[in-house]
């Protein structure tokens, strides 16, 4: 998508003043673009110093997001340490091409909770502690207040998309076509399957890929399946024919003249090239 930043700090900041809640913009694959404040706050800092509850925020992220891209509606949720979040689709032509995501809200209501899921971290009574202290420093507030908040950004949405603060890629149907290659890498791909499946004609598909890639669809296609055999070549030990197959080439031999005619030297040639020793 693309975003006038200047303006979107401006929303963020008075929002921040207004509520005192971490407001975030993710794009819609899922990547983080701009949070405000910039840091996480202390407590969640503190949490993600343990690499298991770490990747536990993570997760919590993911999920939420997961959901609201299936409902297309805007979710609540506490995270694994008890902590209230909100996510709220941005919709441009009932398609999602971004996220806010309201965060890091100890709620009146959950404090025994986020107390008691402290407790039975296997951590030290410092590390504990350490929680304790900087919970007392996170935004806490009612559920009502949050539910409030939450319908201020959806306002704050419509005007965003009303002022165009944030707006529609032009290359977002690109996104949809190297989506829809990657997920299917393994199995034969024809331009007509990519129209099908994503809903657009045959000179739709020709004029996006072409503009963002200087190569027509089969190219493309043919490109992005040498790119992931590359990888498997230089990171597994998986023999050239099971490569061919992974990527979606039955015919070993065939596969062997595109990826010279793309690489510029033969498979095994150049899995040789990222090491000293032959592999099998």
């Amino acid at each position: 998508m693309d975003i006038n930043i200047e303006e979107l700090k401006k929303i963020c900041t008075d929002f921040f003043k207004l509520a005192g809640m971490e407001f975030s913009l993710w794009d819609e694959n899922k990547n983080n673009i701009f949070s405000f404040p910039a840091i996480h706050s202390e407590f969640c800092k503190n949490v993600r110093k343990n690499r298991t509850l770490y990747l536990n925020c993570l997760k919590c992220d993911k999920n939420g997001l997961d959901e609201v891209n299936t409902t297309k509606e805007p979710h609540q949720y506490c995270c694994h340490m008890g902590l209230t979040e909100a996510i709220l689709p941005i919709l441009q032509e009932d398609e999602i091409v971004g996220y806010l995501m309201l965060g890091q809200i100890a709620e009146e209501e959950n404090l025994e909770k986020i107390h008691n899921s402290i407790n039975t971290i296997p951590e030290s009574f410092e590390f504990k502690e350490e929680l304790r202290n900087s919970l007392k420093k996170t935004t806490i507030c009612s559920h009502d207040k949050i539910v409030y908040c939450m319908n201020t950004l959806k306002v704050l949405i419509e005007y965003m998309n009303l002022s165009y603060v944030i707006q529609k890629s032009s290359d977002t149907i690109f996104y949809r076509v190297k989506r829809f290659i990657l997920a299917n890498i393994e199995k034969p791909i024809m331009p007509r399957d990519i129209c099908k499946n994503i809903g657009i004609s045959s000179n739709m598909l020709f004029k996006t890929v072409k503009n963002s890639t200087c190569k027509n669809p089969t190219e493309y296609i043919r490109h992005l399946k040498i790119e992931e055999a590359k990888q498997k070549l230089q990171k597994t030990t998986y023999s050239i024919s099971l490569i061919a197959e992974s990527v979606g080439y039955n015919d070993t031999n065939y596969f062997i003249r595109i990826f010279r005619k793309e690489v510029g030297i033969p498979p095994l040639k150049y899995r040789k090239s990222f090491s000293n020793s032959d592999f099998l």
